[in-house]
């Protein structure tokens, strides 16, 4: 019988050190997932921040290309504002962010980035809400995400400003599933 107690007790701790390293296991395992998906998005507001300084083809009036950055104030300043070539400041924008965004995150439902949606827009200093939209670019389609990984940045106006200007970066990432069909097809694209 003292045995048989003696057993017990021992099944019971080695049952308790099992359910504690399994705790201890599960916040790990926790930590990791936080730690991965906070550097996806720092590598978004990464990206967003090296695109800034995008040199554009968009000449300024003493032939020097203007940066994204610049563009981006030039446009929420004075949309009629024109390029050397005649463009529009705001269209030339667009189309140089385009093909940075598409060079950078190759978007497309094959890939393992399925589409992309970029927000610009002033907004006040206490208020995260858009005031004035300058620019929205979209590519792809949001549906069936594996998951949707973001990041911004805020280009300031000055020191007399009422507001500043948000950039807003939205990835929509493959699904696993999809990811290992494409591998297993030999069509995945990194």
């Amino acid at each position: 019988m003292i045995k048989n107690k003696k057993a017990q007790h021992e099944m019971v701790g080695f049952v308790l050190i099992v359910i504690i390293v399994s705790i201890i296991g599960l916040i790990f395992l926790v930590l990791f997932v936080n730690k991965s998906s906070n550097s996806q998005s720092d590598l978004m507001s990464n990206l967003l921040q090296a695109t800034m300084y995008y040199t554009t083809d968009c000449y300024s009036t003493n032939n020097e290309p203007r940066e994204v950055e610049v563009l981006i104030t030039d446009c929420d300043k004075d949309s009629n504002k024109k390029c050397l070539d005649g463009r529009l400041v705001c269209d030339a924008l667009d189309a140089n962010l385009k093909k940075a965004l598409d060079e950078s995150l190759k978007p497309g439902k094959e890939f393992k980035n399925k589409a992309y949606n970029l927000s610009i827009y002033f907004r006040g200093i206490t208020n995260r809400a858009p005031v004035r939209m300058i620019s929205d670019i979209n590519k792809g389609i949001f549906t069936n995400c594996g998951s949707v990984e973001g990041g911004s940045h805020i280009v300031t106006l000055g020191t007399y400003s009422s507001g500043v200007i948000s950039v807003d970066l939205l990835v929509c990432k493959a699904s696993e599933a999809d990811s290992v069909k494409e591998a297993s097809d030999g069509s995945f694209n990194e």
